[in-house]
């Protein structure tokens, strides 16, 4: 069983490597900030995946600190994390399409087995990427039904706990 001092350590130690995985990309991220947003080739993507960054560099921000406006409520809680991953999961997929549309490759063959995402030496082909924004939709799906089975699970406890106190046996 873990104490609460050993639950603090934890957070504490869980909260400074968030802390350090942040810091790290963002000094990542500033030092490319040309190479990555600033080019018009691909530009959709590119503006895409600032986006999608900029969500998740957000959701970081709000674990580190959070906002003193959030409600403490469970529910309240609840519904900005299922917010959050619906948004992600869009921009997510958002990224996947625009790098298709925007990087096409459709006359790219690799050779037989050869994955342009796992291969050094093959590219990354337009049905790769089509299939990526699948995983990515299918990815949101589960966040989806995650959410839903604690959702449910919580409501399920509460309309427990109140029913069984009623006395409405004979």
């Amino acid at each position: 069983m873990i104490t609460m001092v050993q639950k603090i350590k934890l957070e504490s130690l869980a909260q400074r490597g968030l802390n350090l995985f942040f810091s790290l990309l963002l000094l990542c991220l500033l030092k490319h900030i040309p190479h990555l947003f600033l080019r018009w080739e691909g530009y959709s993507h590119r503006l895409a995946g600032a986006c999608h960054l900029s969500w998740l560099l957000f959701g970081i921000s709000f674990l580190l600190s959070p906002s003193p406006l959030a409600s403490s409520s469970t529910t309240s809680w609840m519904y900005q994390c299922v917010m959050y991953d619906i948004i992600l999961g869009v921009l997510g997929t958002l990224t996947t399409l625009t790098a298709a549309r925007d990087f096409p490759h459709r006359r790219i063959t690799n050779a037989p087995g050869q994955s342009g995402t796992l291969s050094h030496v093959a590219i990354v082909t337009q049905n790769e990427m089509i299939e990526h924004s699948f995983y990515q939709g299918l990815n949101l799906v589960q966040a989806l039904y995650l959410h839903g089975m604690s959702w449910w699970n919580i409501h399920r406890g509460e309309e427990e706990s109140s029913g069984s106190g009623s006395g409405s046996g004979s």
